[in-house]
């Protein structure tokens, strides 16, 4: 067996398996690979291409900010690593009153959303964290945490937030 890749040069050859692991590829690189296999009369003809992006799921993003700024809370977060992916969301949850629980807030914080995307924040009006489920009242702090997602995954949910605390 021969197996080819990038520009079909070759990558390797006299394989005896039906498998073949390739090192040293770039994250964000996306790789070509074709296969032809050979006995004592030649080699067969050459595979379809397999085209493969070098990418694994995000690193995990650095624990987020909460601020208080009017009526609402702005999570902020910075961008993590990509990993050779574009990041496509983010899932934000913010903590509910019985300081365990971490749920979502899809209404003002849609970490599909390509200005959330793009700007990492969210803006969630104290209306909404005081009521079911957050149930957070005056003087609670709010605390969020924020995991990215590319096409190859999503990463580990980043640490706890600052906790601002609502007014």
């Amino acid at each position: 067996m021969k197996v080819s890749g990038g520009s079909y040069s070759e990558v390797a050859s006299s394989i005896t398996s039906t498998s073949y692991t390739v090192t040293g590829l770039t994250l964000g690189t996306t790789y070509e690979f074709t296969v032809e296999a050979r006995n004592s009369v030649g080699y067969s003809s050459v595979s379809s291409s397999l085209s493969l992006l070098h990418a694994v799921a995000p690193a995990t993003p650095s624990a987020p900010t909460t601020t208080i700024s009017g009526q609402n809370v702005v999570i902020d977060w910075s961008a993590p690593g990509t990993n050779g992916a574009a990041i496509t969301s983010y899932t934000v949850t913010i903590r509910q009153s019985d300081g365990a629980t971490f749920s979502e807030e899809t209404t003002s914080c849609n970490g599909s959303d390509s200005t959330i995307i793009s700007t990492t924040e969210c803006t969630v009006p104290i209306s909404t964290l005081s009521a079911s489920p957050f149930s957070l009242g005056s003087g609670a702090s709010v605390y969020a945490k924020v995991l990215a997602t590319n096409s190859k995954g999503s990463s580990s949910a980043s640490s706890e937030g600052n906790g601002a605390t609502l007014p």
